[in-house]
């Protein structure tokens, strides 16, 4: 009836408000329930399946980093770093990784638990056109979501699936002990109901069955055996709580805001600032003294090895860099630094989206100062050390040797930002970088001119995919894509499909075959490679070009070897891949390798600046000019 459903409706739109009170923070960084894990992220609020959880954070790309440096630089982001996963993250260089504040790199991995998924990265090339904006490749251009994958209840850590192959090679540099994966908490979870019949058909040994099993167990599997309980009282808990509520406790929200730290009063979005692409703006009202957002730190501790470099291919395939400097890793831009120093400090949470407002400087056309009317009224934040984080009393007190020990063997160390006058809500926030970085971009400002010589005939990608037709192979000989646009297609390597026509052999010449006979003797069915498979969030997208349009919606390509995967078969053979009946979605523009704004010469690259006195003493490692 219609009264049914519009009580209905009336009790959803309650039960939303509620999981999504804005007064109530959503979101806190809090020691993690998983033993010596550190600190980790907890729900605030209930998030139902699907939603968004802590709002939208980005992917910030480094390239090739062993290629630039000549070997792979030992910073401990490699342990928070994730592999593209989309198709313009995945081409932007030969091989790239990816650093996501926010959830990406604060919330912990269990193999049984885990309750965000990352969605497919957004890429946004509009906002900034290399032919007028300065701040062209200064920013990311790419926006990361996480989503609940099943329903978290307030109070419950936020677990992210960082893959098996962390784990072991975590346990291969022997910085990880025993770690139970999803099967072995399966294995547990199946022996625990065997023991709870033996249990209750020999009661009066119930006591000496639970610990002796375990220890069976543990001597024989000690993944399985650590997470069985050892004692009848503990076995009741598992059969009535789960195999894991023996290790993960859940917070109350009462005790999330005693002893947490609130990460949603602010969300990413486009900045009121010409050339900052994104900023960082207040979710409610914010009082003079609150700390708006803490930051936990990673350490570089030689900020040369952001330098990026031309590099050529040996005669194995093998590259090396040359001596030529092509510019800087756009990650610099989102660390803290000091010229004085080699250190780099780069923050883990989206408070490093923070944008720079003068407190000195005014506005003027061009200068980075201006907000959206025109008017400069100084920042409305700072940075200061967060006093509840009991690294930084020690690690402030490190020489560099002590520090670059502390660095190698895990984090430490967080920043924070702090309101210095009441914030409204919707309100942009900001903090002052320093007089050398706004000294540095007015100089970039001011001696920018358009790129010229680099891909002239340019188009955004994401231009591309919302308006532009895919061409056939006998289109692009008379009307070619512009230069830095290439096609990826949905592909993976199928071992239904490896096999190959017993009757061919030699060298392959395609002069030598129809189109008909080539795509009959080599294609695979496109069914398979479907958006929304299970698939997709793995590395699947693969150089393609389409072949010719089969029927309306669906093509015929042709798959090209993927630069980062081991050579296939059909490579090695020298023998052409193809796909029949692709679906449309199953196609996307990228950009060329390396022909993305942040790749630009002359990109504006500069670390952010600290306050005086809050940038340690000890690490002021650098000669400096008078």
């Amino acid at each position: 009836s219609w009264l049914f459903l519009t009580t209905a409706a009336a009790t959803l739109v309650h039960a939303y408000e509620q999981d999504n009170n804005n007064e109530q923070c959503g979101l806190y960084l809090a020691e993690s329930t998983i033993p010596n894990a550190g600190m980790g992220l907890f729900a605030g609020q209930n998030f139902r399946k699907t939603a968004i959880v802590g709002g939208s954070s980005v992917g910030v790309l480094c390239s090739d980093l062993d290629v630039h440096n000549g070997y792979e630089p030992a910073w401990p982001q490699y342990n928070y770093f994730w592999m593209p996963d989309g198709a313009e993250q995945e081409f932007d260089a030969r091989v790239s990784e990816a650093m996501v504040p926010g959830i990406g790199a604060l919330a912990n991995y269990h193999p049984w638990h885990v309750n965000v998924k990352p969605r497919p990265s957004r890429f946004v090339d509009t906002m900034l056109n290399r032919t007028v904006d300065p701040g062209a490749g200064a920013v990311t251009y790419y926006d990361v979501d996480f989503f609940a994958s099943q329903s978290i209840g307030a109070g419950e850590e936020i677990f992210a699936d960082y893959g098996e192959n962390w784990v072991l090679r975590r346990q291969d540099e022997g910085k990880l002990g025993i770690f139970p994966f999803k099967g072995d908490y399966e294995m547990a979870s199946n022996i625990v109901q065997q023991v709870r019949q033996l249990v209750v058909e020999n009661e009066e040994k119930s006591e000496k069955i639970v610990s002796t099993l375990k220890q069976i167990v543990y001597d024989l599997n000690d993944a399985v055996g650590s997470v069985l309980p050892a004692t009848l009282h503990d076995l009741e808990h598992v059969l009535q709580n789960g195999i894991t509520s023996l290790q993960l406790e859940k917070r109350s929200v009462e005790w999330l805001e005693e002893h947490g730290h609130c990460m949603d009063h602010i969300v990413p979005r486009k900045s009121t600032v010409e050339q900052a692409g994104r900023g960082l703006f207040a979710t409610r009202n914010l009082k003079e003294g609150t700390a708006v957002v803490p930051m936990p730190l990673l350490h570089i501790m030689n900020k040369d090895e952001m330098d990026m470099y031309d590099w050529e291919t040996n005669e194995d395939g093998d590259r090396f860099r040359t001596d030529e400097n092509t510019g800087k890793q756009l990650y610099l831009n989102y660390c803290f630094g000091d010229p004085a120093s080699s250190v780099l400090m780069c923050p883990t949470s989206v408070g490093i989206l923070v944008n720079h407002r003068s407190s000195t400087s005014t506005c003027t056309e061009g200068n980075g100062q201006c907000l959206a009317d025109g008017n400069s009224d100084g920042p409305n934040g700072e940075l200061r050390w967060a006093d509840w984080d009991e690294t930084n009393e020690e690690w402030l007190n490190y020489s560099m040797e002590e520090l670059g020990k502390a660095t190698s063997e895990g984090r430490g160390m967080t920043l924070e930002i702090v309101a210095t006058r009441d914030i409204q809500e919707g309100e942009e926030i900001f903090i002052d970088y320093g007089p050398e970085w706004e000294e540095t971009w007015n100089q970039h400002v001011a001696n920018w001119k358009p790129p010229s010589d680099v891909y002239a005939d340019y188009a955004p990608i994401s231009f591309m995919n919302n308006r532009a037709p895919l061409r056939t192979k006998s289109e692009l000989v008379d009307n070619p894509y512009p230069e830095n646009v290439m096609t990826a297609c949905l592909y993976w390597e199928m071992d239904d499909y490896l096999h190959y026509p017993d009757d061919y052999d030699g060298e392959f010449k395609f002069s030598e075959w129809e189109d008909e006979e080539l795509l009959d003797t080599f294609s695979v069915p496109g069914h398979h490679f479907r958006v929304g498979s299970v698939k997709v969030l793995d590395e699947t997208w693969w150089p393609c070009k389409v072949y010719r349009e089969e029927e309306r919606g669906f093509f015929s390509v042709r798959i090209f070897q993927k630069p980062n995967e081991s050579s296939t078969r059909w490579t090695r053979r020298g023998i052409p891949r193809f796909v029949r009946s692709l679906p449309r979605k199953s196609i996307k523009f990228i950009h060329r390798m390396e022909s993305s704004d942040q790749f630009l010469p002359e990109t504006f690259r500069h670390y952010v600046g600290m306050p005086d006195g809050l940038f340690p003493e000890a690490w002021k490692n650098l000669a400096q000019e008078d």
